[in-house]
């Protein structure tokens, strides 16, 4: 598999605390005051008797990164530099309510809770696992490829069980300290609007291309779409094959003429150059370029007779929609999954095709036959794709961004209440330790 991780693996971590964000941590002591408990490990965070590798660190800092190319963001070195830094807080974060909680006393779990909680991670495991054996992402590899891939990427049963041990153990400090953290709906709403909608704005409101590229063409997703495209359907009646096949002969002895023109060209230079006679090969090149401007007038004629050849065939169709029938029934016939994603300033669509596709101005409209390079169109303005924000409107979609807002968040209420207990432990970060 590539080694990119997919979308669905951060989607689902991200859903677990992956991310930190908020205020900064204290600053750090120097890396040199950091004494990995395992001599072959390098500590990126540590605070008592608490730590985490900077491999642990740097699996999440990539995920984060990943999650950002994944949809269009070009990140800048200096918000590369800000991710990392991100990551760290918000694992500093976390060993410093670890330290706390041993000095409250209150770092012990009991049995039935870890219990609760491996088996929930057994669950989220499972659950993840079969969802991603469902996606494109995985199409084509065994069961047992696919659960190696994903423990070469560190998401194992141990790996939800620690997310989950460390969810618990943060909301213990929250109700210890009697921490709210309360999301609403407008809240969703500008958070939507802000993370998602305004950077895919910015991104492809004045670049149809762009957008056509990545997103039509492409895997990734957006919640803004520049200007509004239409959905129009096409029926494409191939040329015929006897004229295909004559096309084919002229466009083969054509290019055998340029060569030739092309050779002699080159010779006439090198004999002047020698002073020899040149009027073989002027004569050469003179035929090969007139013959090369017959072939033009051929295939030009020949290619306009397709039309005519396939009038008969258009007229039918034309009748058969005027006597009821739906495009979409018709389409049957043909290549049922035929439809273009339609715009003004596409780039992608041929200068024929441009022309057919302007020529509808309302819902329910066909063109007339239009003679592309493939064979005759016929499009049908279906429907369209309304510019703007993409509403908000899958309860999924939004369940998700409560979750994510709601760690976000909770993440900022902790990194305020845990600043002043940095010094008291010792806290130790190294963004050394990390790429980016």
């Amino acid at each position: 598999m590539k080694e990119r991780r997919p979308a669905l693996i951060i989607a689902l971590l991200l859903c677990l605390g992956i991310t930190a964000c908020g205020k900064s941590v204290p600053e750090p002591a120097s890396s040199s005051q950091v004494t990995p408990p395992i001599s072959n490990r390098v500590v990126a965070v540590q605070a008592g008797d608490f730590y985490y590798y900077a491999d642990q660190v740097q699996r999440d800092l990539d995920m984060l990164l990943d999650n950002y190319e994944l949809a269009g963001v070009i990140l800048s070195e200096e918000d590369r530099a800000a991710a990392a830094q991100e990551t760290l807080n918000g694992y500093a974060t976390r060993v410093l309510v670890k330290a706390q909680l041993q000095k409250l006393g209150l770092n012990k779990i009991d049995n039935n809770t870890l219990y609760a909680l491996r088996n929930e991670a057994q669950k989220s495991y499972d659950a993840y696992w079969q969802k991603f054996r469902n996606s494109d992402s995985s199409a084509g590899y065994s069961d047992e490829e696919l659960t190696s891939y994903l423990e070469e990427n560190g998401i194992n049963i141990d790996y939800f069980f620690e997310e989950l041990k460390t969810n618990y153990e943060l909301q213990q400090i929250m109700d210890y300290y009697k921490v709210e953290v309360n999301v609403t709906d407008e809240d969703i709403d500008h958070f939507y609007k802000e993370n998602y909608v305004q950077p895919c704005r910015e991104r492809y409101e004045k670049n149809i291309p762009l957008f056509e590229e990545e997103v039509i063409c492409g895997d990734y997703d957006s919640a803004y779409v520049p200007d509004g495209f239409r959905i129009l359907y096409q029926i494409v009646i191939p040329v015929p094959e006897d004229i295909r096949n004559e096309l084919t002969r002229i466009e083969t002895e054509a290019t055998t003429q340029a060569k030739d023109a092309e050779e002699a060209y080159n010779k006439i230079a090198s004999y002047v150059i020698d002073g020899k006679d040149t009027a073989s090969l002027e004569e050469t090149y003179r035929n090969a370029m007139n013959r090369i401007d017959e072939l033009n007038v051929e295939y030009g004629r020949l290619w306009q007779s397709v039309l005519k050849s396939t009038s008969d065939e258009c007229d039918q169709l034309y009748a058969r929609l005027k006597d009821g029938e739906s495009f979409e029934d018709l389409m049957q016939d043909y290549n049922p999954d035929n439809a273009l994603i339609y715009h003004a300033k596409s780039q992608r669509w041929s200068e024929e095709l441009m022309a057919g596709a302007a020529s509808l101005n309302k819902k329910g409209d066909y063109s007339q036959p239009t003679l592309c390079s493939d064979g005759v169109h016929i499009l049908y303005y279906y429907d369209d794709i309304p510019g703007g924000e993409t509403k908000l409107e899958n309860e999924e979609d939004r369940s998700y961004l409560r979750e994510l807002l709601l760690q976000q968040r909770s993440l900022e209420e902790l990194e305020e209440l845990t600043h002043p207990w940095a010094e008291e432990f010792g806290l130790i970060t190294d963004i050394s330790t990390l790429k980016y």
